[in-house]
């Protein structure tokens, strides 16, 4: 019994010549000797920052039997715990170590020692991308991850659906959610919706990344049925295209601010309606999802009214004829009336369809104290893919000393 110190004699015994005869007895003490083994919770975590608990597997010794750890550098000798926790700042492998040793008995002291590698895992940062937000579109999603790979996902669709965790590449095969656990697609009624993945890795890293979702309304468009938006939000919707970080200013309002007034008491989507821009804006608002095939010469017209730092922060107008997946910039330098009139604006950068990096960006004069209207020819859609466009005006801003405001109204 490993639990009990036992004595045992043994007797030893000589036979000489003519049968003679020695005998010799002694008693031997066996100690009592412990077992060592540990365990993580497999569901635990094992990543970078965060502390990773061992626990000692005490079944097997007795209640005076003495655990020692050494947790790859940290050595925990004169600490005797069942369980021990410490994170680590790197991902890497780890050695962990534990001796369980009952005291010495005459000097003599049985131990049991066990040792095991850990692997130390980095922390994924989540992102995901979503296309075909019209009303009635199966809307796509498409998660990825940086610094580590994950193997499994967690879906909330706003109140349309939740997933439990899945493998990625696996169907996710609820009623209104299809595809893999990776690239789910998701029907939606029109609404703004919060959407939240959590992606996990193989060693239970996680991230969370939550974004609003708004399915946009369909509108149909004719040479006898014009849409403007006059003192109306126009069923745009703004969204924030920085992760993590909530840098849009974009709201529907009546610029009040000290540069940008409107006197006719209209409202107008501005980047803030009462104060300078944020820094670091990376925003847009999107429109309506239009049917433009009944325009025989489609034409699109903005008034607007600007107070950027000329070069530096800028706005540029987008569409779409694949329901977001990709975007191209509408127009140039010198094409339509008032269209842009800056390139390289420095806070574009590599914007996704504007590598010119072209856009609006000045300080309107006093000279000019109203309304500017911009316009532009929509030929440059192609005539087959005019059914379902989307467009989008993104504005952007550098992280330092903002200027008042731009605002812009369809009409």
């Amino acid at each position: 019994d490993p639990l009990v110190t036992n004595n045992i004699s043994v007797e030893y015994e000589v036979i000489g010549g003519a049968d003679c005869a020695t005998t010799l007895s002694k008693t031997a003490t066996v100690l009592r000797s412990p077992t060592s083994d540990f365990e993580i919770d497999p569901q635990s975590p094992r990543c970078v920052d965060i502390p990773v608990t061992f626990d000692a597997i005490t079944s097997g010794n007795g209640a005076d039997a003495i655990y020692k750890w050494t947790l790859q550098d940290l050595n925990l000798d004169g600490v005797n715990l069942i369980s021990v926790s410490r994170s680590y700042n790197a991902s890497n492998q780890y050695n962990t170590t534990l001796r369980v040793e009952y005291p010495p008995v005459s000097g003599v002291t049985c131990f049991n020692q066990k040792s095991d590698l850990v692997t130390i895992g980095n922390n994924p940062i989540v992102s995901f991308n979503f296309a075909n937000v019209c009303n009635g579109d199966a809307t796509n999603f498409s998660a990825t991850t940086t610094q580590a790979v994950a193997t499994e996902y967690k879906w909330k669709f706003g109140s349309v659906a939740s997933t439990n965790f899945g493998n990625a590449a696996t169907n996710v095969g609820l009623p209104l959610v299809t595809g893999t656990f990776s690239q789910p697609i998701v029907s939606f009624a029109p609404n703004n919706y919060q959407v939240e993945v959590i992606a996990k890795t193989a060693n239970n890293c996680t991230d969370t990344l939550t974004r609003t979702v708004s399915i946009l309304n369909k509108v149909t468009v004719a040479d006898n049925n014009i849409y403007a938006m006059l003192n109306t939000n126009g069923n745009w919707v703004p969204e924030n295209l920085s992760l993590g970080n909530d840098s849009s200013t974009w709201a529907f309002a009546n610029p009040s601010g000290t540069k940008i007034g409107i006197a006719d008491n209209l409202s107008a989507w501005v980047t803030n309606a009462t104060g300078p821009y944020k820094a670091n804006d990376q925003s847009v608002v999107n429109s309506p999802c239009f049917n433009l095939t009944g325009l025989s010469k489609p034409v699109i017209s903005i008034d607007y009214w600007s107070d950027t730092r000329s070069g530096l922060d800028g706005a540029f107008l987008q569409f779409s004829t694949d329901g977001g997946a990709t975007w191209q910039l509408l127009g140039a330098r010198n094409t339509g009336i008032q269209w842009y009139n800056a390139i390289g604006i420095s806070s574009v950068g590599s914007a996704p369809g504007n590598p010119l990096a072209l856009g609006w960006s000045f300080e309107q004069p006093t000279t000019q104290n109203n309304w500017l209207e911009a316009k532009h020819s929509l030929e440059a859609i192609p005539a087959g893919s005019r059914s379902n466009v989307r467009f989008r005006i993104r504005f952007t801003s550098n992280p330092d000393f903002p200027k008042s405001s731009l605002v812009d109204e369809n009409r």
